[in-house]
């Protein structure tokens, strides 16, 4: 898992949003879609799991998987893969650990991906 970190415009920004903001251009919503939906993916997922919903908890993790690999998020894309595989499987037990991490994942890309939209001309 990576969360690579470069120069742009003398900013450090995601190297894997940065090329995927490039090659996408900047009338491409996604990245304002992944911010916007995202936290209501995580809530599902975290309700699903509390509430002993695995079916619901997949459903999540698959979206944001989808997601996250269309936007080259690595650690997002592999952690949301994992907790897939654990829903599928039936294991409650495993998403203790890696539901927090995913979230953590996304509070730490969300903010870095705000600030520089400008600079990325999204």
């Amino acid at each position: 898992m990576r969360l690579a970190i470069c120069r742009s415009a003398s900013k450090p920004v995601c190297c894997e949003f940065c090329k995927s903001a490039r090659a996408r251009g900047s009338e491409n919503p996604d990245h304002d879609l992944f911010l916007e939906h995202t936290p209501k993916r995580l809530e599902a997922a975290r309700l699903g799991w509390q509430e002993g919903d695995l079916e619901a908890v997949g459903r999540a993790a698959h979206s944001l998987k989808s997601t996250a690999g269309h936007l080259r998020l690595d650690t997002i894309q592999t952690l949301a893969d994992h907790i897939e595989r654990l829903a599928l499987a039936s294991q409650q037990d495993g998403m203790a650990e890696s539901l927090p991490a995913l979230e953590a994942a996304f509070a730490r890309v969300a903010p870095i991906l705000l600030a520089h939209r400008d600079t990325l001309g999204l």
